[in-house]
């Protein structure tokens, strides 16, 4: 603990906190002292780890807590204590004592002087009934309290409200938590589906939660955090090919996406502060889905903007169950949970929104609000049966602000059905290919042959800005880099002959964009499937084809008259041998 130093400024807010909220609650009233016990077991949640990061801000085991009406003991090792030590006394009405583990007669006298001050505080000693503390350590302690005529009371449900309402210190993480887990589902997880489905590639489920949990130790994710604070607050889930459970404790199994529905859940930890946000993606969705999306879309931010202060978490599920029920075939498939309060304990089972759940929420209470539709039917399937049936699961986590007021989103992903489809482009059908006769030759417009004079020219000498004016506007836009679909600057004729010939070329070429020399003649680039041609400096073979397609066109379009013998004579063409005699009229 030598590296961790104690926030003593938060330690006295908080714990005054809890001695305020002791006079308070109706339960805590009810006992005399409260025993915090913590063990060496290895878990994740816990309210006694809860209690312990929210008073100290790490987690501290094989210790015990002891708070009276105005004392705090503490038992643990040499080490902890002096972690401690800063806010050892006495400090606005609360007294921290320190007590060293003595392994020698296995901490016997501790525990003697623990129950004694227990029995003179009261009879009713309040303790975490949920929690199973292991250790020889925690095991003897318990023993020798269970041992005793000390009666234990399980005070769990009003830990759970006193650290439901969250601090500004406790808000800022969970900001910077949601913001981390948005970007995780919009900058990763959602393009990573994408490519998957335009790549059309078999990846399973299990690789692509894999992949995501390392993403969260990549700054391009951790919106500026330091990725050692970051943690996952259960392995991502996803989900496809209509076997859904609406559950965060399953896993996602080794199946291949299936293009349908996928469901992606993720939880994010930030300093142990939890936040959790669950998307449904559509791929080419049917209009039954997009109609149950837009349902479970409406019902969530109805639900976000009913939770203010003072409104109880049944009468929230109420609202939502009504309006569901308006759809017919929605209020059975709907989920009986609606969420639950979340913080540095992931789900606090005691605070959840259920029809009959009396906890009225409060300003500062950090709540996963979840709506989720299981085994819907899809009528527009087709023979797949893993179109047939389909869920939709949407998350958010939100903050609870003053009366009047909606609760705010700390997961402000894209909700809406547009954002979250993914479209399939239908491939275009393959046009019927026109083939010529052997013994017909191909032929060039006389337009297409002034084009490509026009390029050769530009090749040479690109234009100055006072004479792009006067040249073509196709021209004018792509003489650095001629495309294409533009056929002006390459007409589709003789697109490929020309690469042909300036890819034979040994010559240097000049690229006109940095009017620098390159020895290849052609580049193609792999975001995109356009050409981008390099005309050489000495035009070469170029120049020798352009003139040849001109003296061909020449000799079928253009011959002229002889004034004397009032015969068309036609030039000879270059591929004819010098012995064949021009054609007469």
């Amino acid at each position: 603990m030598s590296d961790h130093k104690l926030d003593g400024k938060l330690f006295y807010e908080r714990i005054n906190t809890f001695y305020n909220f002791w006079k308070k609650d109706a339960t805590l009233k009810s006992t005399a002292s409260v025993l915090i016990l913590n063990g060496n077991q290895e878990v994740t949640y816990s309210k006694t780890l809860s209690l312990q990061i929210w008073l100290f801000g790490y987690e501290l085991p094989e210790s015990a807590l002891l708070f009276t009406k105005d004392h705090l003991y503490f038992l643990s090792s040499k080490k902890k204590c002096d972690f401690l030590r800063s806010v050892q006394g006495e400090k606005e009405n609360v007294r921290v004592e320190l007590l060293e583990r003595d392994k020698s007669d296995k901490d016997r006298a501790n525990f003697a002087r623990l129950l004694e001050l227990m029995k003179s505080a009261g009879d009713a000693c309040g303790f975490v009934a949920k929690d199973k503390p292991t250790g020889d350590f925690a095991g003897g302690l318990m023993a020798a309290v269970k041992g005793s005529r000390i009666e234990l009371r399980d005070v769990a449900p009003s830990l759970s409200l006193l650290l439901a309402v969250k601090d500004e210190a406790e808000l800022q993480l969970l900001r910077k938590s949601g913001e981390v887990a948005r970007k995780l589902f919009a900058d990763y997880l959602r393009k990573a589906i994408i490519d998957i489905v335009a790549d059309e590639k078999k990846v399973k489920h299990s690789k692509i939660s894999a992949d995501l949990e390392a993403a969260l130790k990549k700054p391009k994710y951790t919106a500026g955090l330091d990725a050692d604070y970051l943690d996952i607050c259960y392995p991502p889930i996803i989900q496809s090919g209509g076997q859904f459970k609406l559950k965060y404790s399953i896993e996602s199994n080794s199946t291949a996406l299936h293009q349908g529905v996928v469901l992606s859940m993720i939880g994010v930890r930030y300093k142990c502060y939890c936040t959790n946000i669950i998307r449904t993606l559509m791929i080419q969705p049917a209009k039954a889905v997009t109609e149950a999306y837009n349902v479970a879309a409406e019902l969530l931010q109805m639900a976000t903007n009913e939770l203010r202060d003072g409104v109880t978490f049944g009468h929230i599920y109420q609202l939502v169950e009504k309006e569901a029920g308006k759809h017919p075939g929605m209020a059975e498939k709907m989920l009986k949970n609606l969420g639950f309060v979340t913080g540095i304990e992931f789900r606090d089972s005691s605070l959840t929104l259920v029809a009959k759940s009396s906890v009225v929420a409060k300003r500062g209470m950090v709540v996963n609000l979840n709506i989720g539709f299981e085994n819907l039917a899809n009528p527009e399937a087709k023979s797949s049966q893993a179109d047939k049936t389909f869920a939709i699961f949407l998350a958010d986590t939100v903050l609870v602000n003053g009366e009047g007021e909606p609760a705010t989103v700390l997961t402000p992903a894209k909700l809406k059905a547009s954002a979250n489809t993914i479209a399939i482009k239908e491939p275009e059908p393959a046009r019927a290919r026109k083939t010529k006769p052997k013994s017909q030759s191909r032929s060039y417009s006389v337009g297409a042959i002034d084009e490509l004079l026009l390029i050769a020219n530009f090749a040479a000498k690109p234009p100055k800005r006072n004479e792009q004016k006067s040249r073509p506007n196709c021209l004018i836009k792509c003489w650095t880099m001629p495309r294409p679909d533009c056929r002006a600057c390459q007409p589709k004729a003789t697109q490929k002959r020309l690469q042909r010939a300036l890819c034979r070329t040994k010559a240097p070429v000049r690229c006109l964009k940095r009017r620098t020399f390159k020895a290849c003649a052609c580049i193609r680039t792999r975001s995109t499937s356009r050409s981008f041609f390099l005309y050489s400096a000495r035009l070469c073979r170029f120049t020798s084809l352009i003139s040849r397609m001109l003296a061909r066109q020449l000799w079928l379009a253009s011959t002229p008259t002889c004034a004397s013998t009032s015969r068309i004579l036609a030039p000879r063409c270059p591929r004819r041998s010098s012995r064949t005699p021009a054609p007469t009229v």
